[in-house]
């Protein structure tokens, strides 16, 4: 895709959004994240390898939304085989339906070809003990095919500070969950932040880096977002699914990459391996 067709801000609702300077580019919060939700923990969860990754290179991977596996983020590829299998299912349908395909694939591809980084509130109702509940067994659930996964605490407040300078434009929000009805392939950029409402528990907060190459296309893999460390994340929680053995080793590794830094390390509170420690 040409850097005419990339998206910028200006597609967006700009006057629905707070601007946060950073050199050249700037963050973007969506005013729906008042004030005071601002240092509200968010937190995310990765493989421990993106983790150790990103402390040893003090950059945020933000992979380009064509990587995700969720059906849900059709991609380019997808799309274009259920627009042809429409008219060769329908001959009545082949005459408009090619008409308004490659409108429809424009629209769809600006949106598909952004770098999006998902972020969860994992706040949920307190237990019968009264304590809050901060973790989601499903999320959990959901990274357990990777061999060992971890969760790092943030905030948005965070996540600015321990930005200096950017290179590209970030747009943040949380997301809106509509009606299954509603949802349709992304044709305008807002739909960016829309899901359908059978996701509501994930409870995210999107970051959308709006990205291009130096010859003026999409990048294809991520983008990569200098920071500091220790000001974005203040906690990182290993995966309950992670046996006691190897989760000492994993936590003697973290302590010897973060030297002086001082980011809290925890035990999930689901427990699903009980320990002495």
């Amino acid at each position: 895709m040409k850097r005419a067709d990339l998206l910028k801000v200006s597609d967006f609702d700009s006057k629905s959004y707070n601007s946060i300077s950073k050199g050249e580019h700037s963050i973007y919060v969506r005013k729906k994240i008042i004030d005071e939700s601002y240092t509200v923990p968010i937190y995310r969860y990765l493989p421990f390898s993106f983790l150790i990754q990103l402390l040893r290179e003090k950059k945020l991977y933000i992979p380009n939304r064509q990587r995700f596996s969720d059906i849900r983020e059709l991609s380019e590829y997808h799309f274009k085989n259920i627009e042809e299998l429409k008219c060769k299912l329908n001959p009545m349908l082949r005459g408009k339906q090619k008409s308004n395909y490659q409108a429809l694939m424009e629209k769809h591809s600006q949106i598909w070809g952004q770098a999006v980084s998902c972020w969860t509130y994992d706040s949920h109702n307190k237990g019968k003990t009264g304590n809050p509940l901060d973790e989601n067994y499903l999320m959990w659930q959901c990274h357990k095919g990777k061999k060992f996964v971890c969760r790092i605490r943030s905030s948005v407040q965070r996540i600015i500070n321990s930005i200096d300078i950017l290179s590209h434009d970030i747009l943040i929000s949380e997301i809106e969950y509509v009606p299954l009805l509603r949802r349709h392939i992304a044709h305008t950029p807002e739909d960016i932040f829309k899901k359908p409402e059978f996701y509501i528990d994930e409870q995210e907060v999107r970051m959308v880096a709006l990205h291009n190459n130096k010859d003026g296309y999409i990048a294809k893999d991520c983008v990569r977002i200098p920071i500091t460390p220790e000001m974005m994340i203040d906690e990182i929680t290993l995966s309950p699914f992670i046996v006691p053995e190897e989760e000492r080793i994993l936590i003697e590794r973290l302590k010897s990459i973060l030297g002086d830094i001082q980011i809290a390390i925890k035990h999930s509170q689901l427990m699903e391996y009980f320990t002495n420690s």
